[in-house]
């Protein structure tokens, strides 16, 4: 249950709630990043364009090669490029060899919601699912049990991959996954 706070109020308080973040935020004045290294554990970086306004403000430039602060804050909201166009949310960038950390706003998450229950990537049965706040970026996807990042035969057939699904079958986020009955009951 919510925790209360020594003040009477609740801890929390105060703090945009998670599901009400912009799609996009990390593209946004105030936008920090924290550089990590030249190497990331694991995989799942959005690899930046040269021509990109993000790279330009994480890249600074120096005899043709990037130098890296610790931590970059954008001072003006950047327009989208390329693949940041498609893309709702994002944990590391990479910019020329080098990776950054996008660190999301403090945000609160409710501690009840109206969820739906979805199942992790990969298994049809059994122990791997969980109630997910569908209003939560995170929860786009998973509630759908769309894109896993590996399409099905049906999505292969049409090109549709997990990174263009926004674009080449939109319908997959508008009209389908938890707006759908016949969708939600099958998945």
């Amino acid at each position: 249950y919510p925790k209360p706070t020594l003040d009477g109020g609740y801890l929390g308080d105060g703090y945009p709630l998670c599901s009400d973040a912009p799609e996009q935020s990390f593209l946004q004045k105030g936008a920090l990043y924290t550089f990590i290294g030249k190497s990331l554990d694991g995989h799942g970086a959005l690899n930046l364009s040269k021509s990109s306004d993000l790279f330009k403000a994480l890249c600074f430039e120096s005899g043709g090669t990037c130098k890296y602060n610790l931590t970059v804050m954008l001072g003006e909201t950047v327009p989208c490029n390329g693949q940041e166009c498609t893309t709702h949310a994002v944990k590391h960038v990479h910019v020329d060899g080098g990776f950054y950390e996008y660190l999301e706003p403090t945000c609160v998450n409710l501690f009840f919601f109206n969820g739906q229950v979805s199942r992790e990537g990969g298994r049809k049965w059994g122990w791997t699912t969980k109630c997910r706040d569908p209003n939560a970026l995170i929860a786009g996807v998973s509630c759908c049990n769309g894109c896993k990042n590996r399409t099905t035969g049906w999505m292969d057939r049409r090109n549709i991959t997990c990174e263009n699904a926004a674009t080449t079958w939109p319908e997959m986020f508008t009209e389908k996954c938890n707006l759908d009955e016949g969708w939600r009951s099958s998945k």
